[in-house]
């Protein structure tokens, strides 16, 4: 098999991943999982609707590969770089760095030794830790996308049904991508997914139900029928244990009139929040859409206000 760094560090992500050439044959092997739980899965993958032979199925899987290999690279850089840094010093301090400057000791350490299959095995034999967390890391990952193909392929009637033409024209294994790491860890390791059709339509996939979303909606279109305001939704797909939410697109209010109904909007909002005890409302959960703001998480809708009677844990409890 090619070193997965042919899959994943010639397509331009933005973010910079240190000590690259360590990585390569962890991502050889989780690229190896992944395809192991497709196939457990009996994931084929489609082309407008025609389905895949089985054989054919992993050429069609190149660009998943790129996304999954990213995605895992910048996980497994949490767990590894400072365990990298350390060795790194300590090679230079046995004067087995080559270089004049840090920069070309760094790229010596990276390609000499870093990449090599020997420092690899040293490592994980010295830092058994470290070899179970990342381990468990490339199994999680891997099992997870898995589970998003698969969620995706059983939903696929009904989120034709939630945007169009999209869900059917795109196929998620050949002609998308799929983004993380851009919110917390729940669940072994699950996150939200933003996977982007090639015609430009994107679908974030939650790894837990949106009743809440539902509830809320609910709840503040009750009020605005009473205040005369109107709030706007957005469309998605809730069941027991995941999710599939539409993008909320970030626009600009062009008039003094659109931002003075936002902060009425925004008002009756934080009411609703306030009543309920709603947290985490922090800036990345509340989306600007024009003049109608819009919280795009809450997963803690609903939670027990302080009471200053309660001083002690078994109070709390």
């Amino acid at each position: 098999m090619k070193h997965s760094r042919v899959k994943w560090r010639k397509i331009g992500t933005e973010r910079e991943l240190f000590f690259a050439e360590f990585y390569d044959r962890i991502l050889e092997y989780g690229i190896a999982k992944l395809r192991e739980f497709l196939d457990k899965k009996r994931i084929k993958g489609y082309i407008q609707g025609n389905p895949i032979m089985p054989y054919e199925r992993f050429a069609m899987y190149d660009l998943l590969e790129q996304d999954f290999s990213i995605h895992l690279a910048f996980q497994l850089q949490n767990i590894c770089l400072r365990t990298l840094i350390s060795e790194m010093h300590s090679y230079k301090q046995k004067g087995l760095l080559s270089g004049r400057y840090k920069k070309e000791e760094y790229n010596y350490f990276c390609r000499q030794i870093a990449g090599s299959v020997s420092f690899g095995e040293s490592l994980f034999t010295h830092f058994p830790i470290l070899c179970r967390c990342v381990e468990e890391k490339v199994r999680s990952l891997a099992s997870y996308y898995a589970e998003v193909l698969t969620h995706f392929e059983e939903d696929r009637e009904k989120l034709k049904e939630m945007c169009g033409e999209a869900a059917e024209q795109c196929g998620v294994l050949n002609k998308s991508k799929i983004t993380g790491d851009f919110s917390d860890l729940h669940q072994n390791g699950k996150q939200v997914l933003k996977i982007k059709f090639d015609n430009g339509t994107e679908l974030f996939y939650k790894p837990r139900s949106m009743e809440n979303e539902k509830s809320y909606q609910e709840l503040l279109d009750w009020i605005s029928r009473r205040t005369g305001t109107t709030q706007r939704s957005y469309p998605f797909l809730s069941f027991p244990d995941h999710s599939w939410s539409s993008a909320v697109e970030y626009k600009s209010c062009k008039t003094e009139e659109q931002l003075k109904r936002y902060y009425i909007r925004l008002g009756e909002q934080l009411f609703l929040a306030y009543l309920l005890g709603t947290k985490d409302l922090h800036y990345e959960n509340i989306v600007a859409s024009g003049e109608y703001p819009m919280l795009i998480d809450l997963e803690n809708l609903v939670n027990i206000q302080h009471n200053r009677k309660r001083t002690t844990a078994n109070d709390e409890v």
